[in-house]
């Protein structure tokens, strides 16, 4: 598998699972972003992620709305009003990308037009851009992306189709640093639209890195994402999931943050190589050597009745090799109860 780089880490291949937590919708000034962002560091991520946005510019129509659930219960909200909320200015994020990087985190974001990506890349020094569910058939941009060369996240929520059409789109720029996305729809998500099979089918059609976008409540599914193959997981990041707000109650709080990296990085090392692995110490004293039942005497054809199995394994005959001795005879007198080994038998 292609291996591809966010930040100063790479992604695919044989590398530990990159670890993002999403800010975007999280946050309402730049104080609370860095308040995310400082989180995300302290829990041990290896990137955060937020939406660079220019509402008044993208919402050609203001009126459409859009039902959620929060801690209270179903809510419903002006589309344009909840993205305003997602905005700061060129200089705030300028400030937040520096203060990512006194952090240690790689900071990357989602774009919606050509002037963020100028603006991210070339400006900022970002090496990786993502295009939201809702872009994936918008060809211009991710050829206006991928034209940078910088990693582009196509999230595949929509259909195989249009996120064929993205790739195609990125390789023919002569760009193969993607990464495929596994996002499932809801806010949050139900269980039965998580579909997780959907990560080693993409593995099975694409030489690239695939990654779960989990929108699910807790983090139960991301575990089985990582052993089912998932290279970079993406989570919500909030302050308090009670916030009464679109994608709070989905998302992780500081303290869980942390216990989900933990124990993100602990289901990765269990996951193993898939070779079995042959531990001597375990292994000899659970296996048996033979042994003679009763007393056999010097001249005697061992027979299987009487040969007793008992442990450990380094004792003497392995058990596996019983046949080639019971074709034998007694060498020497062999006591009761006394392990045999090949110098006991002719």
């Amino acid at each position: 598998m292609r291996k591809v780089k966010i930040g100063n880490k790479y992604v695919g291949g044989e590398e530990p699972c990159y670890l993002v937590f999403e800010c975007g919708p999280t946050f309402d000034n730049f104080e609370t972003a860095k308040k995310l962002a400082k989180a995300a560091a302290d829990a041990g991520a290896d990137a955060v992620k937020f939406q660079v946005l220019d509402v008044d510019r993208l919402m050609g129509d203001r009126s459409p709305v859009i039902e959620f659930t929060t801690a209270a219960g179903k809510r419903k909200g002006n589309l344009y009003e909840i993205l305003k909320k997602r905005e700061l200015t060129r200089e705030q994020w300028k400030e937040l990308k520096k203060y990512c990087d006194e952090l240690g985190i790689t900071f990357f974001a989602t774009v919606s037009f050509p002037e963020d990506v100028d603006f991210l890349v070339d400006e900022l020094g970002v090496n990786a851009i993502k295009i939201a569910t809702g872009d994936l058939n918008h060809y211009y941009l991710i050829d206006y992306v991928s034209k940078k060369g910088v990693t582009i996240l196509l999230d595949g929520r929509s259909n195989y189709v249009e996120l064929e059409k993205g790739i195609e789109v990125c390789e023919k720029n002569g760009n193969k640093n993607i990464i495929l996305m596994h996002c499932p729809s809801g806010y949050p998500a139900r269980n039965d639209a998580v579909n997780l099979n959907v990560i080693p089918a993409l593995r099975k059609l694409y030489n690239y890195p695939i990654g779960f976008s989990d929108h699910s409540r807790q983090m139960l599914m991301n575990y089985p994402a990582v052993v089912m193959g998932a290279d970079i997981l993406e989570k919500t990041l909030t302050l308090d999931k009670n916030t009464d707000f679109i994608e709070h109650l989905m998302s992780l709080e500081p303290e869980e943050a942390k216990e989900f990296v933990k124990t993100v990085k602990a289901v990765e090392e269990a996951k193993g190589s898939g070779r079995f692995i042959f531990s001597r110490t375990v292994n000899v004293a659970a296996r048996r050597c033979l042994v003679a039942k009763e007393d056999i005497k010097k001249g005697e054809k061992i027979v299987l009745e009487k040969l007793d199995f008992r442990r450990p394994g380094d004792k003497g005959i392995e058990c596996a090799e019983y046949e080639m001795v019971c074709t034998r005879k007694a060498k020497a007198d062999i006591p009761k109860d006394n392990f045999i080994t090949w110098d006991m038998v002719e």
